[in-house]
């Protein structure tokens, strides 16, 4: 099975954030998929095909719109016990995600350097 490796990167100030997500499990803390939000129930969206928890209100969903597919970055609300998407977020077609993706071993050196952590 391929693991598929969604980065994203959101500029702070003077360095690079990236946060990475596998669709191969993650240690039993991580592991939370879109539905493992506690009390909290995710509104089934149409075109959705996979999505993984960043934290309590992050989502990154693979999700088909007017017959393209997207890598949908988003935060979401709860209204009536149920999370829904929010206006924040990005959208990134698959040749955007391509170039975040294949930029990630520059963000990941740039965020070692921003932390003192130089190789």
């Amino acid at each position: 099975m391929k693991s598929i490796l969604l980065s994203c990167a959101v500029v702070l100030g003077c360095c690079l954030i990236a946060v990475k997500c596998e669709e191969d499990p993650l240690p039993d803390a991580e592991n939370k998929d879109a539905a493992g939000t506690p009390g909290k129930e995710m509104k089934e969206e149409e075109g959705v095909y996979k999505s993984w928890q960043l934290d309590n209100t992050r989502f990154v969903k693979v999700k088909e719109f007017k017959g393209k597919l997207y890598v949908d970055i988003r935060e979401h609300y709860e209204k009536d016990g149920q999370m829904l998407p929010g206006k924040k977020g990005i959208l990134l077609n698959l040749a955007q995600f391509k170039v975040l993706r294949d930029h990630a071993n520059d963000i990941n050196d740039v965020i070692e350097q921003c932390q003192g952590n130089v190789k």
